[in-house]
């Protein structure tokens, strides 16, 4: 029986001190799991892509590329290719870092690409939260949306309530209760916890990266109705914001709509269901 789990956050013995396993040995155990994919995401370089893809084709399964890019803002990030693009950008990126860099660099001067360059070079490239070093568990660690937050609160008069670890029921009851809601600051892109806010008629912010917003259609884009935050500049957006507060009735009454036309049910599983028959073409949503 095939496996489900598809493991896209591995290294090799080519990322030193911290992998083991050569990338022959992935696809051998691929096959003893009865997996049918994994990802090999090397530190800084593609070194042991050729290997593994060799190997996991001849096995049959599918091989996912990629690498974990160290950031000069202190976090590795773990990129996935989607696209040729992807990997030409993303080998475009290591070059740049490493041919600024000494051959033997010293510690803390070591290869590393700026937010910038990641910006720059980030078509054709997914993005995961990544391990201790990713970048949400830095941003987590820095608490650096909550700092910003108590910061408004010395200067306009708002209350912050944090839902963590409560039953489901009392945090319905905040949501219920709350003017606005801010989702995730640092993933890029809005998730189901937005989207019940929105169906519950709520104003709804959260970090958009732009170049993602190609992967939906453009009237979506159109209609997106997200107060839109970065990580950089999260309290100067909130503090637009709510100089704007006597609008976000009207923003809550356009949330819930885009919610009822863009993830309706039924359009959601008529998505999924052409994406499964079709793994290979371009996942199409359409509004209700």
């Amino acid at each position: 029986m095939p496996f489900s789990y598809v493991e896209l956050h591995a290294r090799s013995a080519f990322s030193f001190l911290r992998g083991a396993s050569i990338p022959e040995d992935y696809a051998l155990r691929c096959s003893e799991l009865g997996q049918q994919g994994m990802a090999l995401l090397d530190i800084d370089g593609v070194y042991g892509a050729p290997r593994f893809h060799q190997a996991m084709k001849k096995a049959g399964h599918a091989p996912y590329l990629g690498a974990e890019v160290t950031c000069s803002d202190g976090a590795r990030y773990p990129l996935l290719i989607a696209s040729q693009r992807g990997y030409q950008n993303l080998c475009r990126m290591i070059s740049r870092m490493k041919l600024r860099t000494a051959k033997h660099p010293k510690p803390g001067q070591e290869p590393a690409a700026t937010p910038q360059e990641l910006a720059e070079f980030s078509e054709g490239l997914l993005c995961l939260t990544g391990s201790e070093d990713g970048p949400l568990a830095q941003g987590l660690r820095k608490k650096g949306g909550r700092a910003a937050v108590e910061r408004l609160q010395q200067r306009l008069p708002i209350e912050f309530v944090l839902v963590k670890g409560l039953p489901h029921a009392e945090a319905m009851r905040l949501y219920q209760k709350a003017d606005l809601v801010i989702d995730q600051v640092l993933a890029g892109w809005y998730g189901g916890f937005a989207v019940e806010a929105m169906a519950m008629g709520k104003p709804v912010a959260c970090y958009i990266r732009e170049t993602d917003l190609q992967h939906i259609p453009e009237v979506m884009r159109a209609e997106l109705p997200l107060i839109r935050l970065t990580p950089e500049t999260i309290e100067a957006d909130l503090t637009a914001a709510l100089t704007r507060r006597a609008e976000w009735p009207r923003w809550g009454e356009q949330a819930r709509a885009f919610v009822l036309r863009w993830h309706h049910p039924r359009r959601i599983a008529a998505a999924m269901l052409r994406a499964y028959q079709d793994p290979l073409s371009r996942f199409q949503l359409e509004s209700v």
